[in-house]
């Protein structure tokens, strides 16, 4: 890869995604004062439809990295490979912090049966098909869990560093997806 690609992703595309830009569009005020149960239940279900996404998220990169033909497509995947690691790491570590231990929820079991779709149609694509399809997935992945994530649901999170390590999944989620759509269209016309 020539020096001036990586140098424009580890420049543009690095501290885009850890940018922290607030998502619009809160659905209304988060509910007073739930009961202890109660939000420590909507916490676990967050954290389970966040680990879930960021799995996602890892597993398409991991594909990416073994598929993908664009230099730039593949130097991405790796980038968020390793940043999806981190993050991932960073909530679990969070949420046992705040006593609550991973679980499975329907709406995480949902995220992880729509990967296993996307995945499929991915595993059938090979050269540029496979690379837009890919940012394309990455793209609706981000958007959807910018939207998850809205501001309502963290401010309901109770736990200070758990509500921090959702809105960095949140924010970076938000940022990968505009960083994506931006990228596709620079691939059409490339030439290997």
């Amino acid at each position: 890869m020539r020096p001036g690609i990586y140098t424009t992703l580890m420049l543009t595309l690095v501290p885009s995604m850890m940018a922290c830009a607030a998502m619009p569009g809160a659905e209304g005020p988060a509910p007073a004062d739930p009961l202890p149960g109660e939000a420590a239940s909507a916490d676990a279900r967050v954290v389970a439809v966040a680990l879930a996404a960021n799995g996602a998220a890892a597993e398409l990169a991991n594909l990416a990295v073994k598929r993908a033909s664009h230099p730039l497509v593949r130097e991405l995947a790796c980038l968020l490979v390793h940043q999806q690691e981190e993050a991932g790491q960073a909530l679990q570590d969070a949420s046992e912090l705040a006593g609550m231990p991973a679980s499975r929820t329907p709406e995480a079991e949902r995220v992880e049966a729509e990967l296993d779709a996307v995945m499929v149609g991915l595993r059938s694509r090979w050269g540029m098909s496979f690379d837009r399809a890919w940012l394309n997935a990455n793209t609706r992945l981000g958007e959807w869990l910018s939207v998850r994530l809205d501001d309502a649901t963290l401010a309901a999170v109770d736990d200070r560093h758990l509500r921090e390590s959702l809105e960095r999944i949140r924010d970076g989620a938000g940022t990968t997806a505009r960083d994506m759509s931006s990228l596709g269209p620079s691939l059409v016309g490339f030439h290997y």
